[in-house]
């Protein structure tokens, strides 16, 4: 049996009555109306009457217990029943009110004790003393509670999913309209920081077996907190993955391509350069993947240790258009040095071609002039025209460089 608590009512006593035969009939039939069992006792716990709900409730005839102790007639011990608000309304002289429940028959019952003014012939005061069942009424109380705390963590959930999307609508805009890698990178960082209950992220790009940290930002990056401090480092940090025993974490995301979470319970990297003794619940390692490489790693500290399925199916998204923008921007970037190659080779040729093709026009005209040997002058002009040949195919290879420079150009 649990107490649950007390209520406690003022109730004027200002006059002292006896009980007598006609009050007793009065009461009886008065109280025979209720349903729950209801009974008038004195200071000492003896009944002085009973309603008929006795013999329904406990089988007994309500007439054979008025006189007895109640105690031992109705609960079977020789002492007032533990937490019997009679005791204490009998010492406070006002009504109180307890619950108590009954573990081995699930069982909840209200009892309560109202002192009256009046009096058994041997001076001892009345109390009227209820007990009802409140079984149902607490189960609905505590139905209602689950459905409340359902619709708070519903709720609560919604408000995440909300703030997720919304972080969704302007990291994809950032997409959209960053052509720098290193601003696109640092960001889509700086967002995913802000989502609610994440307090750090930090995107890393692998390169030749090494994991550059090219971004870090922590939600309270401006109150010194001690993973705020740690983001300076996290700017100039290069790991290097082919050190034995090290970051098993990222080798496990790199070659499974896939998520890992780490729990702060199981957490065995102490000295891992991304653990921190306030380190929140959870830490989530997404795989940038594209093509089906992992481009980088995107970890998102997380304060608290529920994670949703959508959440992680969104955030892994994110990772994936990050590996992608990234990966076209440096496309974009591959296709405008080759035509800053290709202009600077039209350039070249140019040159060379005008630089060739005047001396050999003079020489041409040099051996028309002076040379009267007309085999030697026949010999030196084949020369001069296998040049001039060679010099033609360059010439075309030249246009067709300048047309496609301006193709992809203009």
């Amino acid at each position: 049996m649990e107490e649950d608590k007390d209520y406690f009512y003022d109730i004027q006593l200002d006059k002292k009555n006896f009980l007598n035969d006609t009050i007793k009939e009065t009461l009886q039939s008065f109280i025979n109306f209720f349903p729950f069992y209801v009974m008038l006792i004195d200071e000492d716990h003896h009944i002085q009457l009973a309603n008929n709900a006795i013999l329904d409730q406990l089988k007994m005839d309500p007439t054979a217990i008025v006189g007895c102790y109640c105690p031992s007639k109705i609960h079977g011990l020789d002492s007032p029943f533990p937490g019997c608000p009679l005791e204490a309304s009998k010492s406070s002289l006002k009504a109180i009110e307890r619950e108590f429940y009954f573990k081995e028959e699930d069982r909840w019952i209200r009892s309560t004790a109202y002192p009256t003014n009046f009096f058994t012939s041997e001076n001892k005061r009345l109390f009227i003393h209820l007990t009802i069942d409140i079984t149902a009424q607490k189960n609905a109380e505590n139905k209602l509670k689950c459905s409340e705390e359902k619709y708070r963590l519903l709720a609560s959930k919604l408000q995440k999913l909300n703030d997720l999307h919304k972080k969704l609508n302007e990291i994809q805009e950032i997409f959209i309209y960053e052509r720098d890698k290193t601003s696109l990178i640092r960001r889509i960082c700086s967002k995913l920081s802000e989502l609610i209950s994440y307090d750090l992220c930090w995107i890393g790009i692998l390169d030749s077996g090494k994991l550059k940290i090219l971004a870090s930002s922590s939600s309270d990056s401006d109150s010194g907190s001690s993973s705020s401090s740690r983001i300076k480092d996290f700017f100039t940090t290069e790991i290097d993955l082919h050190s034995n025993g090290s970051y098993s974490c990222l080798h496990e995301v790199i070659e499974q391509k896939q998520l890992i979470v780490i729990n702060k319970d199981n957490f065995s990297c102490s000295d891992c350069l991304f653990h921190d003794t306030s380190s929140p619940n959870s830490i989530l390692i997404f795989p940038m993947i594209v093509n089906d490489n992992v481009y980088g790693i995107i970890s998102l500290y997380k304060s608290e240790s529920h994670i949703s399925k959508n959440e992680i199916s969104i955030l892994q998204t994110v990772a994936n258009a990050l590996a992608f923008a990234l990966q076209s921007i440096e496309l974009i970037e591959s296709q405008d040095e080759a035509f800053s190659q290709l202009k600077r080779n039209i350039d070249y040729l140019e040159d060379i071609i005008d630089k060739i093709r005047n001396p050999l026009t003079v020489i041409q005209g040099f051996v028309e002039l002076y040379m009267n040997d007309k085999n030697s002058t026949d010999i030196v002009k084949e020369h001069i025209n296998q040049i001039v040949e060679i010099l033609s195919k360059v010439d075309e290879k030249y246009i067709r460089s300048t047309d496609l420079f301006k193709q992809y150009t203009e």
